[in-house]
């Protein structure tokens, strides 16, 4: 059977898939000197061996036998110095250690086959030690001071990696004509190699004082933090480059396969091969080169100050006020992004109406900042990532294809050439740090039966957000024209930006000059920021009486906009970078989303992360005094559904062009492929495509105590999924592989819910 994701065929049988997990806990802790010196210590050590079948195309990796260790421990030491002095010390380290090994598999008789080589060597976690020291220095006047430092390794490196070999893929898109229906790769499985010394630092030190004075008590403080990146990015396996394999089956010699810059700065993107010698059947080969390793940091430092005024006897205020300052930096320790006096008023009250807590009203009215992440210090480092597209005339022993024409210079869809950035081009002059504001109200209602009823609503408004766009879109080019400058390959080829405002950015000219541009948002193409939250929450509590108790809770919610936030989950990533980044877009505030104006066309609409009803419930019951049993069940409503295509709408002709649902359009004016939001020439705004089917849980547990043991021995079973739920919780969302040409995967399930699993629990305290 050919590796190929053909429509109606297998492409992931699930099924395969099995996991044993085996946990060993243990703690203790106690006075170490009466009254005066007291610790704690917790471990977990968590032991995993499985089977995990990649899809179909994955011809890297597609049966791999894995283990992993996942050790933890806690640590606490209390020292009560003298009664009115609390020094702190808390350790704590959450490691994860896998290895494995990796096999050829046949999905014809879905039988395993021979041995390929060894999987990656991943050990990540994190290092976690801190030190808190508490003074009550009078009856009023309390100081607390707490420094805290984190390390996280993140080490992935193949024992049996071969630096001479490319990596190959796309195997799915060879020519039959020269792999007689059995496609011809390699055994190198590494795509990409990191820096085995990559890992992330955070510190961070709180300064507080409160200060209590009649009906007031004030809290005034200092929160700042470092995070610190080392040896971030990765570069193209082997000996530098790697090749995949595609295919178009737009028969027209003249359509465009890429819409990508050239390095040479000529214009025309990249050609279809069908005019090139050796192209005629479409089939064409893609050279790749990237390298991106650099250092960076960031700096988040703030001071505030909280006013809780009891007003009187059942009316509490919450009067607040913070000041952030986010700066971050690249490898040259030069800041690229550099925010201060970021202001953030916030307003609180609790109403304890009758003065017995049965009847409360609340509320909240705030700003929050955001600062960014460390990755957007990486945009002022040199990096390349090229694709140099040709024709192939055969096929090598070791899947390189024996290339005949080059169909256009290298190109590459941010214009990363590998050509070091001016850090002064990074960020828009007077930027506006990310930000959001927030009202939540409330009451909660203890009826006469003694059950408890809430209800809360929440409304949630994004006021300025933070991405970033391209250097090239038309506007700045045509702006930098008019403004008699030609933009210099060392300026920034992606500018960060107050998304859907008017910025002032800043470029570096071939003069050597920095020159400003200031652009409104009509005239870059963008739409408007918009990014609304609105939920309304009901709860109904039976408290525990020490035989039963249960929680229900349900939650109507509306998320639409522009933007999703730092982060999109509706494009899917089949990299094989790690577990858990192959859903969504891993590149935090630095999306694609607002990378150019063609990709914000028809976006305005329910985001990906929009579930519109929630039901949720729990229960405990005692049956006897030894015996009792739990339970928990959700039923939740599922996102939009999410359709990418190539370019549909009218703002960048291209006369040459013959893409059959737009022709006269450039498919792909920035050379992203099929990620605009159309599908055959029409508009695929988020929320107008269906939704996902609804998920439906239940899981239920009970819990052992025998009579003969005082109570000490604990056996718990959970059985999660009962009924094995199979609901989808994401659909490939692309549905076409090249202008015109169908993706086999398109609306195909590329997850499900967990599947049903179970877990003994035996316990024994003393």
């Amino acid at each position: 059977m050919i590796p190929s994701p053909v429509a109606g065929s297998l492409y992931r049988p699930n099924s395969e898939n099995e996991m044993d997990r085996l946990v060993y806990s243990a703690y203790v802790g106690g006075p170490i000197v009466k009254d005066r010196l007291f610790f704690f210590l917790a471990g977990e050590l968590g032991k995993t061996d499985g089977q995990r079948l990649n899809t179909v195309e994955d011809t890297a990796a597609p049966y791999v036998s894995y283990s992993y260790d996942s050790p933890r421990y806690y640590a606490k030491l209390d020292w009560y110095i003298t009664d009115d002095h609390l020094l702190e010390f808390t350790g704590a380290e959450d490691k994860y250690e896998a290895s494995g090994n990796i096999y050829n598999y046949d999905f014809n008789a879905r039988q395993v086959g021979a041995y390929r080589g060894p999987d990656n060597d991943i050990e990540t976690g994190h290092t976690l030690r801190s030190l808190r020291y508490t003074g009550y220095l009078t009856d009023s006047l309390t100081v607390t001071a707490l420094y805290g430092e984190q390390e996280s390794p993140n080490y992935n490196q193949n024992p049996g990696y071969n630096p001479d070999l490319p990596f190959i893929s796309g195997l799915a898109n060879q020519s039959p004509a020269y792999t007689g229906g059995r496609p011809i790769g390699n055994a190198q499985t590494v795509s990409s190699v990191v820096d085995p010394d990559r890992r992330y630092e955070k510190d961070n030190l709180r300064l507080n004082l409160n200060w209590v004075i009649g009906d007031h008590s004030i809290d005034v403080g200092v929160d700042n933090q470092e995070l610190r990146a080392f040896n971030q990015g990765s570069r193209t396996s082997g000996p530098g480059f790697a090749w995949a394999y595609g295919y178009t089956a737009n028969p027209d010699p003249n359509a465009l396969l890429s819409g990508a810059t050239r390095q040479d700065g000529t214009p025309g993107g990249v050609p279809s091969p069908r005019g090139y010698p050796f192209g005629a059947g479409g089939y064409y080969a893609i050279r790749t080169q990237a390298y991106a390793l650099s250092s960076y940091k960031a700096e988040q430092d703030a001071w505030y100050i909280e006013d809780r005024w009891q007003v009187t006897d059942n009316l509490l205020l919450n009067l607040g006020l913070r000041n952030d300052k986010f700066t971050n930096y690249n490898d040259r320790n030069q800041p690229v992004y550099d925010v201060d006096n970021q202001w953030s008023p916030r307003l609180g009250f609790s109403w304890d109406v009758h003065g017995d807590s049965t009847l409360k009203f609340f509320g909240n009215l705030g700003r929050y900042y955001l600062g960014l992440p460390l990755a957007p210090g990486g945009l002022a480092n040199s990096s390349l990532n090229t694709s140099t597209y040709f024709t192939y005339s055969g096929i090598n022993a070791d899947g390189t294809p024996v290339t005949a024409a080059q169909l256009a210079p290298p190109v590459s869809a941010n214009e990363n050439f590998g050509n070091p950035r001016d850090y002064r081009t990074i960020s828009p002059k007077n930027m506006e740090g990310e930000h959001q504001d927030e009202l939540i109200l409330g009451f909660n209602k203890q009826l006469a039966s003694g059950w408890l009823v809430g209800v809360r609503g929440v409304h949630r408004d994004l006021k300025a957000a933070i991405d970033d766009t391209k250097a090239n879109i038309p506007a700045i080019l045509a702006a930098a024209r008019q403004a008699g400058f030609a933009i210099s390959p060392n300026s920034s080829a992606s500018l960060l930006l107050n998304a859907g405002d008017t910025n002032t950015f800043r470029l570096l000219g071939t003069d050597g000059q920095i020159h400003e541009l200031t652009l409104t948002n009509a005239q870059m193409g963008f739409p408007q920021l918009k990014r609304k939250y609105s939920a309304l929450e009901f709860t109904l509590e039976r408290p525990s009486d020490g035989t039963w108790f249960t929680r229900l809770n349900y939650v109507w919610s509306h998320s639409r906009g522009t933007t999703e936030g730092q982060m999109r989950s509706d494009l899917y990533r089949g990299n094989g970078e790690s577990i858990g980044v192959n859903q969504g877009q891993n590149y935090t505030a630095t999306t694609q989303t607002w990378d150019h104006p063609a990709l914000m066309e028809f976006y305005n609409g329910d985001q990906s992360n929009d579930r519109r009803h929630a039901l949720k419930g729990y229960g405990y019951y005692q049956l006897t005094s030894e015996l009792g049993v739990s339970g928990n069940f959700s039923l939740v409503s599922g996102t939009p559904r999410q359709v990418l295509g190539y370019y549909c709408g009218d703002n960048y002709p291209l006369a040459s062009s013959t893409y059959i649902y737009n022709p006269g359009q450039n498919p792909d004016p920035v050379g992203y492929g099929g990620s605009y939001h159309c599908y055959q020439g029409e508009p695929a705004l988020p929320g107008k495509s269906g939704r996902l089917p609804w998920t439906r849980q239940f899981d239920l547990g009970v819990v052992y105590k025998p009579a003969f043991a005082d109570g000490k021995l604990g056996i718990t079973v959970n059985v999660f999924n009962v009924t094995n739920e199979q609901a989808a919780t994401y659909l490939n969302a692309r549905s076409e592989l090249s202008p015109g040409s169908a993706h086999p995967l398109f609306g195909a399930p590329m997850f499900y819910q967990e599947p049903r699993s179970a877990r003994l629990t035996v316990s024994y305290d003393w």
